[in-house]
């Protein structure tokens, strides 16, 4: 199967009413101004200036504060990989951090204003889940990887050597430190916890009284380092009080077996914090013999780090999987969200009003759907009705009353709003397969849907999705991926299907017929997009770059001239210059202005390279790119916008890869 595809920037001018519409920011260059948050893997606290505080994200890189999470900036010159899982600070000169990535380690002695590859002597795509650094002696570094290993350097990171040979880890998800005798170290995987008593020599697997082994955090309490914590995947919390060598289950009060995240207060052993499934954050007082919630403000369920002030008990933050940093002042009695700049949101789907081009919509990979009413800059979560951590794929905003509209979930099927997004509700009857990659609505009559799905191939609603039926007559694949509507006549539609290239129907999909000839065998056909004044002519996002037809998808040509990146995730057609096309690819977004003859990359300012959806404003004023680092806009003109007429079709195209 092909792999899916699942999963900052300049200051501009603040968008103002000229006479019908708003200005806006982006103009000629690309500018983002959120949605902020995101999912957070990794916090640290600069030891000597506890205002200074690094976070690092799955999908934006890493992010800085100096003002205690007020406020953050983008660091990433020079890291290459911004998918970032591990920090760890040298306690003798805190200027000099290291990263864990899905490349390996990188390394920054400045801050994080530069950093470089640290990587010497990891296996081939190692990926690094843990870092750990001797308090004694900084230099000596430890590193958890994916491939069962863990690694240890003593010239600071510039070499590497496997530390764990002999073991079977699975994933080493966590590296833990007893303080006072650095030698030993715990290591959480995922076949239990494994202590080494030399520096990684030797290990000892610790599994007597731990009946869960799927160890995804280990805490080792800074006071008293006999006492050892472990977060378990299915058996909840374990606690030994003997380094090790004995466990217990700690759970009473939490009410998942889940517990990702742990951390023990530095100045109070009996403190300790614990994230509990989807149930947010839980602390207990009598090192954890009991537990109790403490999520007022904490608008995010699911919480995968948290890091005590060393300083100050009252300081604890939280790093969320969706909604980015919370930080609570008072020791987890109330929290705040601290996301002022902090824009790593993983964006999959975008759509715009087409009756007022200043609200846009972007559905995220975990973090549901935002809204802006102000192009862009400034964003709030419309997630009323929707499951918590939704996967957003698809949104589709209905063309004659923009206050209607829908998204294609993951794993919870359709979902629709009738009031801009103030409130959801579900509209997946008889929808027998809930993951839902594309939503399409009739351009002439809006009550009529199709959605594409994984594996349950092609459904149709007729009356606005109250019910569904499945439409996969000589639909041989039904994964399907993307879904395109002939904007002329909408009985013309196509799927884009995983490793089955594209199939095309004449009766809003009663009947399909395969249509690959000329593209990639088994192609997998991440976007689709069709010339609104020649819609015989048809492109896609497929295996190996992009390809064109001008005969409805009878014949393909490839079209790749200048497309550097060939892993492309989503198309955009301009509706005021059907040749000017746009392509999402995992090197930016190119352009060309010859409708495939040839391409140019056109990324200035995009600052995450990674697109994975794109919409045009249906007059070609701007264009719009989802990120793995938020949404970037790029306005053509400095023009004010005035409506468009309504009653048109939506000029948008709107695609995102799975």
């Amino acid at each position: 199967m092909a792999r899916r595809k699942t999963w900052n920037s300049l200051a501009a001018a603040a968008a103002a009413l000229l006479l019908a519409g708003p200005t806006w920011a982006g103009y000629r260059i690309w500018t983002t101004h959120g949605p902020e948050g995101g999912q957070i893997s990794t916090l640290a606290i600069d030891p000597s200036n506890r205002s200074i505080l690094y976070a690092g994200t799955a999908f934006g890189g890493v992010f800085k504060s100096t003002d205690s999470g007020s406020t953050w900036s983008v660091v990433n010159s020079g890291l290459t990989d911004l998918h970032v899982y591990a920090l760890a600070i040298d306690p003798s000169a805190p200027a000099r951090i290291y990263a864990g990535t899905l490349a390996g380690v990188f390394k920054t002695d400045n801050g994080g204003g530069v950093w470089s590859a640290a990587s010497e002597g990891f296996k081939q795509n190692a990926v690094v889940f843990s870092i750990a650094i001797d308090p004694m002696r900084p230099k000596t570094l430890y590193a958890g990887t994916n491939g069962d290993d863990v690694f240890k350097s003593v010239d600071g990171g510039a070499h590497w050597l496997q530390a764990s040979t002999g073991q079977n880890y699975g994933v080493v998800s966590s590296l833990a430190i007893d303080p006072k005798s650095p030698s030993t170290i715990y290591a959480g995987t995922f076949s239990g916890v494994y202590r080494t008593n030399d520096g990684g020599a030797t290990w000892k697997a610790l599994r007597r009284g731990m009946t869960a082994i799927d160890v995804f955090t280990v805490a080792v309490d800074p006071s008293d380092p006999r006492n050892v914590y472990a977060g378990t995947g299915l058996g909840g919390l374990f606690k030994s009080e003997d380094g090790g060598d004995d466990w217990a289950a700690a759970n009473s009060g939490l009410p998942s077996a889940l517990v990702q995240s742990l951390t023990v207060d530095p100045l109070n052993s009996g403190v300790v914090y614990a994230s509990n499934g989807t149930g947010g954050v839980f602390k207990s007082t009598t090192g954890g013999q009991s537990w109790h919630a403490m999520n007022h403000g904490l608008a995010a369920a699911l919480i995968q780090v948290l890091i005590v002030d060393p300083g100050d008990s009252n300081v604890v933050y939280a790093g969320s999987g969706s909604h980015g940093v919370f930080k609570s002042s008072d020791a987890g009695v109330r929290w705040a969200s601290m996301n002022s700049g902090l824009t790593s949101t993983s964006v999959s789907a975008l759509a715009i009003d087409w009756v007022n081009p200043a609200t846009i919509y972007a559905g995220t990979l975990g973090g549901g759907v935002f809204k802006s009413v102000d192009a862009g800059s400034h964003w709030s979560v419309i997630n009323h009705g929707l499951p918590s951590n939704s996967h957003v794929f698809a949104l589709a905003v209905d063309p004659k009353n923009p206050a209607i509209l829908y998204a294609g979930t993951g794993s919870d099927g359709v979902f629709k709003s009738l009031n801009g997004g103030k409130s959801w509700s579900i509209y997946s009857s008889n929808l027998s397969t809930r993951n839902v990659h594309s939503v399409v609505l009739d351009p002439d009559e809006p009550a009529i849907i199709q959605v594409g799905t994984g594996f349950g191939g092609v459904f149709r609603s007729d009356d606005g999705g109250l019910h569904w039926k499945v439409m996969n007559d000589g639909l041989t694949n039904r994964d399907v991926l993307c879904l395109a509507v002939d904007p002329k006549n909408s009985s013309v539609l196509y799927a884009g299907t995983n490793e089955g290239g594209v199939f095309r129907s004449f009766d809003r999909g009663a009947h399909w017929d395969a249509v690959n000839l000329g593209l990639p065998r088994r192609g997998v056909i991440f976007a689709l997009a069709i010339d609104p004044k020649s819609p015989t002519t048809i492109y896609s996002a497929a295996t190996g770059g992009v390809f064109k037809s001008v005969d409805q998808g009878k014949k393909w040509k490839p079209a790749n001239d200048g497309l550097t990146s060939t892993e492309v995730f989503a198309l955009a057609i301009n509706p005021a210059a059907p040749e000017t096309l746009y392509a999402g690819t995992q090197g930016g977004v190119f352009q060309t202005n010859s409708g495939g003859g040839s391409w140019s990359s056109f990324s200035a300012g995009l600052d995450n390279g990674v697109v994975r959806a794109l919409a045009v404003e249906r007059g070609g004023r701007f264009l719009l790119a989802g990120t793995e680092g938020g949404v970037f806009d790029y306005q053509f003109t400095n023009a004010p916008m005035s409506a468009p007429e309504t009653g048109s079709v939506p000029g948008e195209a709107v695609s995102a890869a799975r």
